[in-house]
């Protein structure tokens, strides 16, 4: 007896290495594979953490300075806030998604744990390492609360299922505990006030008992709501925060329904087909279960409904596909309910498989993958990107259906063992997939919307700056500055350009003579930031340079002479300055000159208009050169007071490096 009570212990211990050592390679992987993460991604998002972080740290505000931003997390940016605060910008982003990466890959601690309590050693073990290898753990490099998120839901469902089990007054105000910090790290956990008393009521428990019996838990329940809701009112918010906006959104009953729809079969998805269908074959088998078994899945079927429902209204409003990521939760509940299903011998009939599979492939063949695998859902959804990478999408996920649905219903139990196996690997392959395109996308967004040098704004300016903000760029650009670049005290959108989340600033209008006012009032300031294509009254003294692959980033920094004002607005000139076929130049003030310094790069025919009829018509013949180099000037019409516009026609290739309007003098 002694020598198995050692031996346990020894397998214990070593248990405990082996999944030691499953989170430390994790944590180094994640941190690894994040380093190639070279600006935040997923707009506005991980700027609005990252710069909530920064201020409580610098400033102690849970807020964005100059804006108008309500509650959004406390926990996360209480993480990441330090780093960004005190160390350089490079520097504290790489510690931020650091601690990501080591948040995010304890989950399997608990994860193990809660396991060891229901099932051998072995599937403990195997529980643990799929817990790492979800796809979602492509959100360990970026700055997003997931990366809290997850560990802390994983700790909160091993609890309610030890509470269900043993109501001591310990395990529940531990519960309520929890709860109180996952809602402060995103008030999506609101739910778990649901998810608890459902699970407990799946789980057996009478429900005129449930009230004695978790007293301490309802209670702690509605202290928390209580707390929170008088919080909000003395600080004037909403009640959920920077989401009480969707409390108020119009949803559609059949888009519900839809979207609802769409998120069951991500469920079945996410997490490899086999977890949710082993969870659903359990309850026929409930009775035959331990009360810890029981239990766990009973927690693991409340929060896939919940979740599945919450996320599902939420997405047919606001998001318009799979937002798979505010589900990635139910997967380690799910993952210990395969392991219990297989140390139960995997039991199943004809008939309960073939009805079980059925409702798994219905809810994901049915999946219109156009929209749900679209380029702008996988930021959202990093299980989706292996499919999204390796194309054939629906050959892929229809065949892997089919051939899951056929070992589930076919398959000896010998083979069904290897599934948890099979599903490490080919999750955690998905998962390393989904982090490296999660890389290529903030590479690209750096040379598109930033440039190569992130800071470049704080180095170039000398004191505060604002950034205004045109029609032409993709409003994530914005973000993306105000996050590297503390000097920017403001984002500016023009008259046609939408800024979305609580950048510090304001929509502004333009007078007749292109003065940019904000309530009514011109904008003083010295230094300022435009995209490419407006023109102001001052020096362009810097611009955000050209990345390594050629890509031109679309920002100018100038000094400027009086309030901000726009001299001209361009249109048809790209970043490197080509132009194709036609550019337009629109100048607020005239009498002026439009100057221009154009470089042909062909023989070719160039038409310069003013006020829409031609004033001058340039033959140009390279005569052997590689190009020509054009020094022009276009006054404005003699009639033209006020607004004027000018165009620049060519019939071949057209570059150019300088495009002023010059005002004429008093």
């Amino acid at each position: 007896m002694e020598g198995h009570l050692t031996g346990g212990r020894s397998l214990g211990r070593l248990a405990g290495l082996v999944v030691a050592g499953l989170v430390a390679v994790s944590i180094v992987g994640r941190i690894l594979l994040g380093r190639d993460i070279p600006t935040p991604w997923i707009a506005p998002d991980e700027m609005i953490y990252g710069i909530v972080g920064r201020t409580l740290y610098s400033s102690g505000r849970l807020a964005i300075e100059g804006a108008h931003s309500d509650f959004y997390s406390l926990v996360y940016p209480a993480l990441i806030g330090g780093p960004l605060a005190w160390l350089s910008p490079h520097r504290g982003y790489e510690v931020a998604k650091a601690l990501g990466a080591i948040s995010m890959s304890l989950a399997a601690v608990p994860a193990y744990l809660w396991a060891r309590s229901v099932v051998s050693t072995r599937s403990a073990v195997l529980v643990a390492a799929l817990t790492l290898a979800l796809p979602a753990f492509a959100y360990s490099g970026l700055l997003m609360t997931e990366t809290v998120f997850y560990p802390l839901l994983v700790l909160v469902c091993w609890v309610s299922a030890l509470t269900i089990v043993s109501p001591t007054r310990r395990n529940q105000l531990l519960l309520v505990g929890l709860v109180a910090a996952a809602v402060l790290t995103r008030l999506q956990a609101g739910v778990l006030v649901l998810v608890f008393p459902t699970a407990a009521l799946l789980a057996g428990v009478r429900l005129r008992e449930a009230p004695r019996r978790f007293a301490v838990t309802f209670l702690g329940f509605a202290g928390i709501v209580a707390a929170w809701l008088i919080w909000r009112i003395a600080e004037g918010g909403g009640a959920l925060g920077a989401y009480t906006d969707t409390a108020a959104g119009h949803y559609h009953l059949i888009a519900v329904v839809r979207y609802v729809f769409y998120h069951g079969g991500d469920l079945v998805l996410l997490t490899g087909f086999f977890p949710a269908c082993a969870a659903a074959l359990l309850w026929f088998e409930r009775r035959g279960l331990s009360a810890e078994a029981r239990a766990a899945l009973s927690v693991a079927t409340a929060l896939s409904l919940w979740l599945v429902l919450q996320v599902g209204v939420f997405a047919s409003h606001y998001v318009g596909h799979v937002a798979e990521r505010d589900m990635i939760a139910v997967a380690p509940p799910l993952f210990l309910c395969l392991a219990i299903w297989l140390e139960a011998g995997a039991p199943r009939t004809g008939r309960r498989t073939l009805l079980v599979s059925g409702v798994a492939l219905v809810l994901l063949l049915a999946w219109p993958l156009h929209r749900l695998l679209a380029p702008a859902a996988l930021p959202d959804a990093a299980g989706l990107i292996p499919f999204h990478r390796l194309g054939h999408q629906r050959l892929l996920l229809d065949g892997g259906l089919v051939l899951g649905a056929l070992v589930l219903i076919f398959a000896p139990r010998a083979v069904l063992r290897a599934v948890p196996y099979v599903l490490v690997v080919l999750l955690g392959a998905g998962s390393v997939m989904a982090e490296q395109y999660a890389a290529s996308q903030a590479r690209l967004a750096q040379q598109t919307m930033l440039g190569p040098q992130q800071t470049w704004i704080d180095r170039a300016a000398k004191g505060p700056t604002v950034l205004l903000y045109g029609d032409k760029l993709q409003w994530p650009a914005v973000w993306e500055s105000l996050f590297w670049n503390q000097k920017l005290t403001g984002a500016y959108a023009l008259p046609g350009a939408k800024l979305i989340g609580p950048a510090p600033g304001a929509y502004v209008a333009l007078s007749n003579n292109g003065t940019v006012l904000v309530a009514g009032r011109p904008l003083p300031t010295s230094y300022a930031v435009a995209e490419l294509g407006l023109l102001t009254n001052g020096t362009a003294i810097a611009d955000a340079g050209t990345s390594p692959g050629g890509v031109v980033a679309p920002w100018r920094l100038w000094q400027l002479v009086g309030p901000l004002t726009l001299d001209g607005r361009t249109s048809g000139i790209q970043a490197n300055g080509d132009i194709y076929q036609e550019a337009t130049v629109h100048a607020f003030s005239c009498p002026g000159s439009l100057h221009l310094t154009l470089l042909a790069k062909q023989d070719e025919q160039i038409s310069l208009y003013r006020q829409g009829r031609l004033y001058r018509r340039l033959s140009v013949k390279l005569d052997g050169q590689p190009l020509k180099v054009l020094h022009v000037v276009v006054p404005s019409a003699p009639s033209a007071l006020g607004p004027c516009d000018f165009s620049i026609r060519s019939t071949g290739l057209l570059g150019s490096t300088v495009v002023e309007f010059v005002p004429a003098g008093p």
